[in-house]
């Protein structure tokens, strides 16, 4: 996970109970900006209203506000 570049981000798939856990043990050893997705309550970038009928797929995309 830090071979990503100094400026660059860590996006991972939060649903994944692995990814979270990777994730965790990296711990504050984690030097780079994480950005989560998924439908998980507490991904940052979150898909709701997931509607896969009718051969079209349809959802919306929320982001957590930063908070700084």
């Amino acid at each position: 996970m830090n071979l990503v570049p100094a400026n660059g981000r860590l996006i991972a798939g939060w649903d994944s109970p692995h990814v979270r856990e990777v994730v965790g043990e990296m711990g504050q050893k984690l030097l780079r900006q994480l950005e989560t997705f998924g439908t998980a309550e507490d991904a940052k970038w979150r898909m709701s209203n997931v509607d896969f009928s009718n051969e079209l797929s349809k959802f919306s995309v929320t982001c957590e506000a930063s908070s700084g």
